[in-house]
């Protein structure tokens, strides 16, 4: 697990998918979870406290470590299509159809206790965070909910795509 500087306020945690770690000061806003591990490195870049997470779509590799995060204290954002498998995911899997499923690409790895949930992110609505204006774009295809985040950082333009690595 690594941490990688990209720019003054921008940084990223190589986890069980990339963390993203949006500087504002010593407090922070996190582009999904990961494992939750991200914690144990803040300090180390100046980061006292995390605000929000924002998540990119609802797979365990991205959001496992959630409840670690809010336990720091901070809120949580979803993508408005999948906030029933952040917080009513446990009736998900208590309804989940077993026989004759043949579309179950995206919810195979879907987490199995639900998380609190404090804002949805709605398809090309705005997040507000400090002075970063973050952008929705609906991304579907590696889920059918995910998103996509854009905003400028340091004064460059940043995409955050939640598409799995090759």
């Amino acid at each position: 697990m690594t941490l990688i500087q990209h720019s003054s306020n921008l940084w990223e945690f190589r986890d069980t998918c990339n963390v993203y770690i949006l500087k504002d000061g010593s407090d922070a806003l996190l582009i999904d979870t990961g494992s939750g591990a991200v914690l144990r490195h803040l300090a180390d870049i100046g980061i006292d406290r995390v605000d929000w997470v924002l998540h990119t779509h609802h797979h365990r590799d991205q959001c496992w470590g959630t409840k670690s995060v809010q336990k720091a204290g901070a809120k949580v954002a979803v993508p408005e299509f999948e906030r029933h498998l952040f917080d009513n995911v446990e009736a998900y899997w208590r309804s989940r159809g077993i026989y004759d499923n043949y579309n179950n690409r995206n919810t195979f790895f879907t987490l199995n206790e639900d998380i609190d949930v404090d804002a949805v992110l709605d398809d090309y609505s705005t997040f507000v965070w400090r002075n970063y204006e973050i952008l929705i774009i609906p991304a579907k295809g590696h889920t059918y909910g995910m998103i996509s985040l854009v905003t400028h950082i340091d004064g460059q333009k940043v995409a955050f795509t939640p598409l799995p690595e090759i």
